[in-house]
């Protein structure tokens, strides 16, 4: 009952798009049959599922069960559920007192990748109150307010489609507990270690415009929350700490000044562990109490799963000892003039190497303060940061361009926070130093503000290697090279392929004409360039090609590759760097291997096919192209460079993605008889015609050399094809018109005449020349709205023509074929249009060609 609407659905669909044709009787008659037959599997799942009226009465508590494939589907809906209800077993639940509730369902076994739990009022169709989709081990309505005496119907379905459902499992109902609730009975905390347990508790408090948890994961709730009550002895700044206890829950925390959020709260967290060996952990490491006044201590999970048992410590915060201060940060707290983002060489604080800083920064409203300090060396230096405080921090070093540097040393945490130093050379180097969140610390935390950062330095080798310059590149053969870019210069400031900083300079003479691939693969440099120059840049050289992102068969895809045609005896100079990440440039070693290829085909090679173009053969001649597109479909580097790896390819940042050559009509490609490839991503223009406006449009001349009948096909029983940019996103809706020229005068057009494919035939006139108009139906920029295919231009009567719709060859187009299509359906057999299957686009062909064959 459930899925035999589709079939006679879509043959309603295509009797309707078909309204305005002229239908024999004897087809409207059979259409008619199907689609009375489709009307009355519409009214039979309007009717009630069996399963949702003969539900299983559960009441609070928990209740196991046994599902079953019932059929009852309750589909997905964009302002509802996003993921479908399959064999749906429904429970009924009637509330003995308005209240908030929460369900869950945890199955023991389940075909089906997620659980859908559902919630409906009754039965009827629209009922649907609330949805949510989970895991086997647990999927929750965490709160929802029911009202007494009404009769719900709680489904648990399926993610999955088919034959799935969810096999056993629990079905809990519990009241929760309102915010506030469980303060009458808190327990009394004490100074050390206070043991509890969640288990079983439902109260939900939301933190919500009273204090962001740092960071703000999830949402600002604290689950199954147990209360404590907490008097202080003597007024101080207090720690408390899950850090480093048993347990397996990820804990919120806060502290407010009565028992729910409206009555004050002074601190909360869901992290902060000191050590960061417990991912788990939450501290609020500092919060100012008063002695005598009674504090209420919340503690519960970050999310409805978090219960069960636990710990928390309550202690005096310990002062963080450091190094006495050699001098004083200028920026007060809550100011903002150094900042990261604002950042200049001449406004940052200049300290010298051995100096301690005594500096303040701050957390709050999704901002932290970043404090820049510079100092000079004047010969290499390994350079240790020291960072002491009570809020967590990091000192790195950063760029004079404003960029953290991802590859310096750094260091993490605090009291202490030490770095395990950096050989940095001669010169200005910067510093920063900020909170590691951005909330949670404003100025005048109870904690306090103050940091202390420490530099300190001795002498080491930062000598640059010894091809730094161009001039000094070094001889490298066929076969690996071990080198490194350690304290390298960027000599060369501008992009190739990519930006190529901390370059150095290699030297490789082609022992016979060959192509040859260049590559870093298995260097432990994250990153690389590779350029190749006819000479270096001052000597007047040429750039003859550039690599990146190799993505070589088991070769980090951010290594570099490149593929080069070369002479006998041919002089080339390499020269390879980091690639820039966040406008930092790696220093690390790094291989640079020279292989000669020979006759066999690769990613890149001059030899491989255009990559906008299908073809035969595997690969394509633009390396950075060919491996980003066979990284998402290896069958494109293994078997053949096919129309869905061509229509990939206009992902590629290069000719592929470029403005076509055709996009307008003053600059056609020329169309000869047989498959004409064409592509109208990145096209611009638009064409109107009587059949729609044609949009991402591309030209193409044909000058007639018969007066034959000529046929412009994109349909696959011709030979055409049409796919959108990305190569699986489905067929591209293609218009097609022909003009006797630009501007002239509209000689035929169409619009889906197979599928949403497009076929037109006229008549010219010898010797005179057209313009073929190719484009979408969907507005220029849609995604949808342009792709890459071919067309078929065809002189004379085209093959298969309306007899394409015979099916069982007796001449005609009529019951007996629509009876096979009709058997068919979703099935190749039927296929009229060449998309591979038979669905409502080969019916409407085969009306359209409704009677005798002929031409």
């Amino acid at each position: 009952m459930w899925t035999e609407r589709l079939d006679a659905g879509r043959v309603a669909r295509a009797l309707e798009q078909e309204s305005e044709m002229s239908i024999p009787a004897d087809l409207r008659i059979a259409l008619s049959l199907l689609v009375g037959l489709g009307s009355a599997v519409r009214a039979a799942e309007a009717q009630t599922c069996p399963a949702c009226e003969q539900a299983a009465v559960v009441a609070v508590g928990d209740t196991p069960f046994v599902g079953s494939a019932t059929g009852c589907l309750i589909p997905a809906d964009p302002s509802g559920c996003s993921t479908a209800s399959n064999n749906t077993s429904y429970f009924s639940f009637t509330p003995s007192e308005s209240r908030a509730y929460r369900i869950k369902v945890a199955s023991n076994d389940i075909d089906g990748s997620y659980t859908v739990l559902s919630l409906q009022s009754d039965c009827t169709a629209f009922s649907q109150i609330a949805c949510t989709v989970g895991f086997a081990e647990g999927t929750y309505f965490p709160s929802i307010d029911l009202v007494e005496g009404i009769e719900y119907r709680i489904g648990v379905g399926s993610s999955e489609g088919g034959g799935d459902f969810i096999g056993s499992g629990m079905l809990t109902i519990q009241p929760v507990d309102p915010p506030g609730f469980g303060c009458s009975s808190a327990t009394v905390a004490v100074l050390g270690t206070n043991a509890f347990d969640s288990t079983g508790l439902t109260e939900i408090i939301d933190l919500a415009g009273t204090c962001s948890p740092v960071p703000e994961e999830f949402d600002d709730k604290i689950y199954n929350t147990k209360h404590f009550r907490f008097t202080p002895a003597t007024t101080g700044v207090y720690t408390i700490s899950t850090c480093g206890q048993d347990k397996t829950l990820w804990e919120r925390l806060a502290v407010l000044t009565g028992c729910v959020p409206a009555d004050g709260v002074l601190a909360c967290s869901d992290t902060f562990c000191l050590s960061g060996s417990d991912p788990l952990g939450s501290s609020i490491l500092g919060v100012e109490l008063t002695a005598g006044v009674q504090y209420t201590i919340l503690v519960g999970g970050t999310t409805v799963a978090d219960a069960g048992p636990s710990k928390f410590v309550i202690s005096p915060l310990e002062p963080c000892p450091a190094p006495k201060p050699t001098r004083q940060e200028i920026e007060p707290c809550g100011e903002n003039i150094n900042d990261l983002c604002f950042f200049a060489p001449d406004n940052a604080e200049t300290i010298a190497v051995g100096d301690s800083v005594r500096g303040n920064y701050w957390a709050s409203g999704n901002f932290r303060d970043v404090d820049i300090y510079r100092f000079e060396i004047t010969q290499g230096t390994r350079i240790t940061l020291e960072l002491n405080g009570t809020i967590p921090g990091f000192a790195v070093f950063v760029t004079p361009e404003c960029d953290i540097d991802y590859f310096a040393d750094r260091t993490e945490g605090f009291c202490p926070a030490l770095s395990a130093g950096a050989c940095l050379p001669p010169g200005v180097h910067f510093v920063a130093v900020a909170p590691i969140f951005f909330n949670g610390f404003p100025c005048g935390y109870d904690g306090g503000n103050g940091y202390t950062l420490t530099v300190s330095g001795e002498p080491c080798d930062a000598s640059p290697p010894p091809n730094d310059r161009c001039a000094d590149a070094v001889t490298v053969l066929e076969g690996t090279t071990q080198a490194d870019n350690l304290f390298a210069a960027t000599e060369l400031d501008l992009m190739t392929c990519a930006t190529i900083g901390r370059d150095v300079w290699f030297k490789f003479t082609a022992p016979q004409a060959a192509d040859y691939m260049l590559s870093t693969c298995g260097s432990a440099m994250s990153d690389t360039g590779i350029d190749l120059w006819t000479n270096c840049p001052g000597d007047n050289g040429q750039l003859i090609a550039c690599g990146s992102n190799s993505g070589q068969p088991g070769c980090s895809p951010f290594l570099s590759a490149l593929v080069v045609k070369l002479a006998d005896g041919q002089t080339a100079w390499i020269r390879v760097g980091s690639e820039a990440i966040g406008g930092s440039f790696e220093a690390a070693p790094f291989s640079l291997t020279i292989t000669r290829l020979g006759s066999e085909l690769v990613c890149g090679d001059p030899d491989a096919g255009d990559c906008c173009v299908p073809s035969v053969q595997p690969f394509c001649n633009d390396i950075a192209c060919c491996n980003l597109v066979c990284a998402f479909d290896p069958a494109c580097c293994a078997e053949s460079w096919d129309l869905a790896c061509a229509a990939s390819s206009a992902i590629c940042q290069g000719p592929c993605s470029a403005v076509p050559q055709n996009d307008d009509c003053t600059t056609p490609v020329a169309a000869t008889v047989g498959i004409n490839n064409f592509r109208n991503t990145r096209a611009t223009g638009t064409t109107e015609t009587t059949c729609g406006t044609i949009y991402s449009d591309v030209f193409f001349s044909y000058t007639a050399t018969t007066d034959e009948p000529v046929t412009i096909s994109l349909c696959g029983n011709d030979g055409g094809s049409a796919l959108i940019s990305g190569g699986n996103s489905g067929d591209l809706d293609v218009r097609l018109a022909i003009f006797d020229g630009c501007g002239g005068s509209l000689i035929a057009c169409n619009d889906d005449a197979c599928g949403v494919r497009s076929k037109l035939t006229f008549t010219p006139t010898p010797g005179a020349s057209y313009r073929i108009v190719i484009g979408s139906s969907s507005p220029d920029g849609d995604i949808y709205g342009q792709g890459i295919g071919a067309f078929a231009l065809i002189e004379g009567e085209p093959g298969g023509g309306k007899c394409v719709a015979d099916l069982n060859g007796d001449g005609q187009v009529g019951a007996q074929d629509l009876a096979a299509l009709l058997s068919a359906w979703d099935a190749a057999a039927g296929d009229l249009n060449g998309d591979g299957t038979t669905n409502a686009q080969d019916l409407a062909a085969l009306l359209g060609a409704w009677g005798a064959c002929g031409p």
